[in-house]
C-alpha cells in the first residue's frame, strides 16, 4: 500500500503545476486557446497514467 503513494503524489504534484502554469500565462499576449488545448492534452496523459497505475495496482492483488 506504501508503494501507491509516491504515485498518487506525483499526479497530484503534476495538476498543481499544470494549474500554475495556467496562472502564470494568464496575460493577454498568451493564446489563451492554444493554451486551454495543451493543458488538457497535458491533464488527459496524467489521467491516462493513474488510470494504468491503478489498474497494475489491481493486478497485482
Amino acid at each position: 500500500m506504501q508503494n501507491q503513494e509516491p504515485h498518487l503524489g506525483l499526479h497530484l504534484s503534476a495538476r498543481g503545476y499544470l494549474l500554475d502554469l495556467l496562472i502564470m500565462n494568464s496575460d493577454p499576449s498568451t493564446n489563451q486557446n492554444e493554451l486551454r488545448e495543451i493543458l488538457l492534452f497535458l491533464n488527459n496523459l496524467i489521467t491516462f497514467d493513474e488510470i494504468n497505475l491503478r489498474k497494475e495496482e489491481a493486478e497485482e492483488i
